[in-house]
């Protein structure tokens, strides 16, 4: 969700569907494994504008296309699951910021490769990505009671009990793997 909502959240574009670039919303909102597209190396771009060498097109842009995998957690499901899941999360993403202002899909790609804030927020490191402040403190609540639920299994563990809890999706000391249940 994270990742989908970046362009939205930073008001370049007003829906996931609408990036200029490669990205994955389009084609699974449209029931489509196959993302194709033209990718810029801005990279090398820079590396030959720096040179002082002109830069043609043909340089630097090249066809690109790949095949998408269901996520692990859709692994076993149907397909047609997983686009369901995309489309309410696509939904979901522009509903929470329609009316905002965006730069739109051709002001994105005007913008010059080079280009970098005036000043950078210097802020902490987020602990998880979320969109909004209560999925974090949702997230936060979550991972505080994973810990310490693990703890203490890690403290029964020590007094040599045999018979411990870990809490599903942690990796005991010298123990396998603990699965999601359900």
């Amino acid at each position: 969700a994270y990742i989908a909502s970046q362009g939205v959240k930073e008001r370049l574009v007003s829906s996931p569907l609408e990036w200029p670039g490669l990205h994955c919303a389009k084609e699974l909102y449209a029931e489509e494994t196959k993302v194709s597209g033209k990718w810029e190396n801005r990279s090398k771009k820079y590396r030959l504008e720096q040179a002082g060498k002109q830069v043609l097109g043909t340089d630097v842009i090249s066809d690109e296309s790949f095949d998408l995998d269901p996520l692990p957690s859709f692994a076993t499901a149907k397909l047609s699951a997983w686009f369901a899941w995309v489309r309410e999360l696509v939904d979901q993403i522009v509903d929470q910021h329609h009316g905002q202002d965006v730069l739109g899909a051709a002001g994105v790609q005007r913008q010059p490769s080079t280009r970098a804030p005036k000043k950078s927020k210097n802020t902490y490191g987020i602990d998880f990505h979320v969109s909004d402040r209560a999925q974090r403190k949702e997230w936060r609540t979550t991972y505080r009671d994973f810990v310490r639920g693990f703890r203490a299994a890690c403290q029964y563990l020590e007094k040599a009990g045999d018979e411990f809890c870990f809490p599903p999706g942690s990796f005991p000391p010298n123990a396998p793997f603990v699965p999601e249940t359900g």
